[in-house]
């Protein structure tokens, strides 16, 4: 068997690098950012702690170099992020 090959019949799954290297999660989080959500809104939503989510929005502000939430949503619209 060709060591190149895939066996399974099934294409690879490959991910595209996120946009500014926001993770998956960031990503979940910043998308009910931008539908207007607060934190504890997005953490029922997530399943996860409001906490979490706090750090969320910070790992998102600073990869987009933004301080705020409205400056966050409108550089995921602008840069089709979202």
């Amino acid at each position: 068997m060709d060591e190149g090959f895939i066996d399974s019949g099934r294409a690879a799954r490959v991910r595209a690098a996120a946009p500014r290297g926001l993770t998956e999660r960031e990503l979940d989080v910043l998308r009910l950012l931008v539908r207007g959500h607060v934190d504890k809104e997005i953490a029922a939503t997530l399943g996860i702690s409001h906490r979490t989510v706090h750090h969320h929005n910070q790992s998102i502000f600073a990869k987009l170099e933004v301080t705020t939430r409205g400056a966050a949503a409108l550089c995921a619209v602008e840069d089709g992020i979202i």
